[in-house]
């Protein structure tokens, strides 16, 4: 059970977290072990469902999870004991949500615990690829390379993200900002001109009576528009959130026109540096394999993944499965065969996630390049025509006097 609690430190300080116990008593107990005076300690129950959900707005975001365990690492790697470590970390971390559960692991990691097990009580936050590191860095007593193998992959999985959006930023943009023109226009200035062209008394041609006829009905049935793709924004996200709608829309992402091979790099990236993490640090390849298959975020490649994963277990090479899958680069396949012959699995699969980087990085690069135009384009044709179903009936009605 969880509870959250209001308590001075041995600084004066108030302090606010979540401690886990199976009652009042037993939390009581883990804070007051933790020399923390409480002022107040509440079943997360007892709150309101309301002030529960406020916290989405504190989401943990990649960013926060890396800048954690890149302290976390330093400060064990110099000596301070990993109790110590958490709490200091509390102070530092800016995020409510993130602070309670600091708290909550250093409760946890004080009372006996061990940090994966603790770690392992938030899978929100924290993958199976970050425990099993964890797990695998407490075991061999190298606790602090792992945080480092997991800072360097969260800092190069946080920098892939930042560059996809900054991608999409500018041409988003300038789409918004279209269509808004677009609307004023319909909205505001065709039905003065429609009124104008009406009065006229001619045969109009038939731009422009198509953008008569797209004007009223929009000025008329635009709530009925606004209600379809609400529904319909409503219905397909429900539909991904299905085990076959997942699946279809993420083989859709890697089949998509320019857009798929892009997508198809970021999974290739995504999966060598996992894997090469993994391995690296010292997990087994068959519990690799099917931890990186959920990481991989895409029910194709996760498929491929377990099926690699049961075929290893029965004395195959992952190669030989990857071999003549369309989902696969053969470069992939010809470099993880090299790994598995010579030992050096980890070293090939890093040496692949830094060429899927650069790729991605190229590829994000030349799409911005390719849109840019397409967007300028697209935008040219539409006012093309806006323009020309105006001024063709003005011409006529200057020509017919």
């Amino acid at each position: 059970m969880k509870f959250l609690y209001e308590a001075k430190n041995e600084q004066g300080l108030i302090q606010k977290g979540e401690v886990q116990a199976k009652d009042k008593q037993s939390a009581l107990a883990v804070l007051k072990t933790a020399n923390l005076m409480v002022l107040s300690l509440i079943a997360q129950s007892e709150i309101p469902v309301f002030a529960r959900r406020l916290k989405i707005f504190e989401r943990i975001t990649l960013k926060d999870l890396a800048i954690f365990t890149r302290q976390l690492a330093v400060l064990i790697e110099s000596q301070v004991p990993l109790v110590s470590s958490l709490r200091s970390l509390i102070e530092q971390t800016r995020k409510k949500s993130f602070q309670e559960i600091i708290f909550a692991l250093a409760a946890d990691v004080e009372a006996g615990m061990p940090f994966s097990d603790s770690i392992a009580k938030n899978p929100k936050v924290f993958s199976n690829l970050y425990v099993s590191m964890v797990k695998t860095g407490e075991t061999s007593g190298t606790l602090d390379k792992s945080l480092l193998y997991l800072a360097d992959h969260l800092e190069h999985e946080y920098d892939m993200a930042s560059k996809i959006k900054s991608a999409m930023i500018y041409p988003a943009f300038i789409l918004i900002a279209f269509i808004g023109v677009i609307i004023l226009m319909l909205v505001f200035v065709f039905p003065r001109i429609t009124l104008l062209l009406g009065e006229a008394n001619q045969q109009l041609p038939i731009m422009t009576r198509i953008l008569i006829n797209f004007t009223e009905i929009f000025k008329t049935y635009w709530w009925a528009g606004l209600i379809i793709l609400l529904f319909l924004g409503i219905g397909l996200w429900y539909y991904r959130k299905t085990p076959n709608g997942r699946e279809k829309f993420d083989y859709l992402k890697i089949r998509l026109p320019i857009f798929g091979s892009l997508f198809q790099k970021i999974y290739m990236a995504r999966f060598s540096s996992n894997l090469a993490t993994l391995v690296a640090g010292g997990i087994p390849i068959i519990n690799s394999l099917q931890i990186v298959a959920k990481v991989v975020s895409n029910k194709i490649y996760e498929q491929i993944i377990l099926e690699a994963a049961e075929r290893v277990k029965v004395g195959e090479q992952i190669a030989l499965v990857f071999e003549g899958n369309k989902h696969i680069p053969a470069m992939v396949t010809q470099m993880i065969r090299v790994g598995e012959q010579t030992g050096q699995l980890d070293v090939v699969l890093e040496g692949l996630a830094k060429f899927y980087k650069r790729e991605v990085d190229n590829a994000l690069a030349g799409l911005t390049e390719l849109i840019q135009p397409v967007l300028i384009v697209g935008m040219g044709i539409m006012v093309g025509f806006l323009v020309l179903s105006i001024l063709m009936p003005i011409y006529n009605m200057a020509t017919a006097f």
